[in-house]
């Protein structure tokens, strides 16, 4: 019954239908009730530019079409040759890990009305550090041996990320505590804590005693460290701050983070 009831719909596209007089135009009575869909498959409400990957320089321009803050379909931008347009539409194709960078953009962009997440101007210098260490972070956790040289990384700690924790742990937190009145302990005893364990892997690593399951847990605590002051820590000391403490902390941090490069820059 069913596959009869099937047939006599289909019979609908196969029915002759009444054309106009120039032969150009007929019509149908069947339901186009699929073509809302279609319609709404590529409605949005504005478009935005963004690119692919986290370090693109920006040279692949895309058009995303957002609709409710959500992604809808994206586009090479307009402005890109025939061929270069091709070959960024191949490359995404390839790497659909970086829709998931320019999703998570985009989303933010419009949780923020539209604005990008901005760094407060005086936590920058810590924030900036990120690079340095998600960089070596991602060079532990790829590690295929535990006989691989240390050297590299102990450097970049040594003359970068002790002096990153010293500021966060001498100027940082106790500011934070001291300026506001919403100054959150928990988070900085799990700031403190996590400082503590990392410096305590490092003189493992440093002694030649971390196997490799070792070194790449090093690598993914430094990552959840990092990716914690970023998405947690900083918005926290951000909002708890009103602007003339938030610039009096911003001094302090200038001011230490300028001693801690002289430090490192003195033989």
């Amino acid at each position: 019954m069913s596959q009869g009831r099937a047939l006599l719909r289909a019979r609908q596209f196969f029915e002759p239908r009444q054309r106009s007089a120039d032969g150009w135009n007929e019509t149908s009575t069947y339901a186009r009730d699929w073509e809302a869909s279609y319609r709404r498959r590529w409605q949005h409400d504005r478009v935005v530019r963004s690119t692919h990957g986290v370090n693109c320089t920006g040279s692949c321009s895309w058009k995303i079409h957002v609709k409710d803050g959500l992604v809808t379909w994206e586009d090479a931008a307009d402005r890109l040759p025939g061929q270069r347009a091709r070959d960024a539409r191949l490359r995404a194709s390839w790497l659909p890990a970086r829709r998931l960078v320019l999703l998570v953009r985009v989303l933010a962009a419009a949780r923020k009305g539209g604005e990008p997440v901005k760094r407060a101007a005086e936590l920058h210098g810590l924030s900036h550090d990120r690079h340095h260490a998600l960089h070596w972070a991602l060079q532990l956790k790829r590690s295929e041996s535990a006989d691989e040289p240390a050297q590299p990384f102990l450097d970049f700690w040594r003359g970068h990320a002790s002096g990153h924790f010293r500021v966060e742990e001498e100027v940082l937190l106790p500011g934070w505590a001291q300026l506001s009145d919403s100054f959150d302990e928990s988070m900085a005893a799990r700031v403190l804590g996590e400082h503590l364990a990392m410096r305590a892997e490092v003189l493992r690593l440093e002694a030649g005693e971390l196997d490799l399951d070792a070194r790449r847990a090093l690598g993914v605590a430094l990552e959840r460290h990092v990716r914690f002051e970023e998405r947690e820590l900083f918005p926290a000391i951000e909002a708890g701050l009103d602007r003339p403490a938030l610039a009096e902390l911003g001094a302090r941090l200038a001011e230490a983070e300028a001693a801690a490069q002289r430090t490192i820059s003195s033989p």
